[in-house]
């Protein structure tokens, strides 16, 4: 594995979420974060030793998990500066030896060859095709031969007709309609609430763009609550979001 390359210049800008900053890692107390953590950490499997890059890293969230996890050394990147603070601030006040960069997953340099790569929330911000294969590519760039990319991104087969989610902390206002997809309004149900636009590509799109990037295997992997999050909540409680999930986690392995 090559050592992690020095960040190049030019690869900070601004983004919507340097206004965001650590308020972002509120969503993680959301209901459907509790099914998220369970589905990412699962997929993600023994981690003991692995080389991770943590891509749209956020505050640091997964990247944290996963170094607790017992990764061998983790690397986050954000492309929002702000972001990329709170979770160095995390690292000041509980050092895990852990990295953090400010760059652009549309963009990448090789920053080494890492034995997993984590995305969660990232593809759903590709605005076409193109951009989600960059962010493939980006991903397949720094990923040694065979190994794998999972990350969660919104599920394309959400119906928006469906029941309401805000009971889970999310809301969605579809604001366009292409080949690509569903352009929406989401609404994480915070305090104060977060708004920005993001995504529900089709699954389509997500299967042509890893195959673009050089991924041999790109699925789609089933949700499940855990016990623990069953016993917290109302009998019935989680029927809808099962039923109709707006959250999707998947893996895709890059080929030989």
């Amino acid at each position: 594995m090559s050592s992690p390359a020095a960040p190049g210049r030019g690869t900070e800008r601004s983004s919507p979420y340097d206004s965001i900053g650590g308020h972002y890692q509120d969503v993680k107390s959301l209901p459907s974060a509790e099914v998220e953590r369970a589905a990412v950490l699962a997929a993600c499997g023994d981690v003991t030793g692995l080389r991770v890059l943590d891509l749209a890293c956020g505050t640091g969230y997964y990247t944290r998990e996963l170094r607790r996890l017992g990764a061998g050394g983790c690397l986050g990147v954000d492309v929002s500066a702000a972001m990329v603070e709170a979770a160095r601030e995390q690292e000041r006040e509980e050092p895990l030896g852990i990295e953090y960069r400010v760059q652009d997953a549309t963009d990448l340099p090789l920053l080494g060859r890492f034995d997993l790569v984590t995305g969660v929330w990232l593809l759903n911000y590709a605005a076409d095709p193109t951009a989600m294969t960059a962010m493939l590519t980006s991903v397949a760039r720094n990923l040694a031969p065979g190994q794998r990319f999972v990350g969660a991104t919104q599920n394309p087969a959400f119906d928006f007709g469906g029941p309401p989610t805000q009971r889970y902390g999310w809301s969605f206002a579809p604001i366009g309609e292409s080949a690509f997809g569903t352009r929406v309004r989401a609404t994480a149900h915070t305090t104060p609430v977060i708004q920005f636009e993001a995504q529900f590509a089709r699954a389509e799109v997500y299967a042509g763009a890893a195959r673009d990037a050089g991924f041999t295997e790109f699925t789609w992997l089933p949700l499940t609550v855990p016990e623990d999050a069953v016993r917290r909540r109302d009998q019935g409680f989680w029927d809808d979001f099962l039923a109709n999930p707006f959250l999707g986690v998947f893996s895709a392995r890059l080929g030989l």
